[in-house]
């Protein structure tokens, strides 16, 4: 083999090594941008899922506080209204004042095709809300026992509203004393 023709073998071995040289850096610049791209869409993702997660931990929460709340609204608003209850109730507070209770009377009319709603009446400011009105007459009471009544149903859980309220002076012996007659009219709200 003559000295130029080595030459030429080396130069051709020479360019063809820098060019697979080229060719193997410019497929691994397009591999490694590849598997960039790819892990950078893996990070996005992890991060979205890190965030509902985040997200979905925060709602459980919000769902058991707004389950507490629930529970409460059907304590404060109940769906049906349970006369018996509400009876127990108003004469455990008339007790707890040390009051007896000459009268309860339910007002409304019954409707025999649908008890549960007898005797209510629909709001028409609050859609879905019935109020379920009585009257509790009480007498020989002292002034401070009708206030601790009145305390005693605004302690209640149920929604309870006073709708009207007359007191009236007792007299013995045709002299003014520190006894007094009431009657009250309140409404009692249901969500059925």
């Amino acid at each position: 083999m003559t000295p130029k023709k080595a030459y030429i073998l080396m130069l051709i071995v020479l360019l063809a090594t820098i060019a697979g040289s080229f060719g193997v850096l410019y497929i691994s610049d397009k591999l490694l941008a590849g598997r960039a791209s790819d892990i950078s869409r893996l990070k996005a993702e992890d991060q979205a899922l890190d965030t509902n997660i985040l997200t979905a931990n925060k709602n459980q929460q919000t769902l058991q506080e707004l389950a507490y709340v629930n529970e409460l609204a059907k304590e404060v608003l109940p769906p049906e209204k349970i006369q018996s209850n509400l009876l127990g109730e108003v004469l455990a507070n008339a007790e707890d004042a040390g009051i007896f209770l000459s009268s309860i009377a339910f007002s409304g009319s019954i409707d025999e095709k649908n008890p549960q709603l007898s005797q209510t009446v629909e709001l028409k400011d609050v859609p879905g809300v019935r109020a379920l009105q009585f009257t509790v007459d009480m007498s020989s009471i002292s002034y401070s026992q009708l206030l601790d009544f009145l305390e005693n149903l605004e302690k209640n859980r149920r929604k309870m509203q006073v709708e009207s309220l007359t007191i009236t002076p007792e007299l013995e012996d045709d002299q003014q004393s520190d006894k007094v007659s009431a009657n009250i009219t309140v409404n009692v709200y249901i969500k059925p």
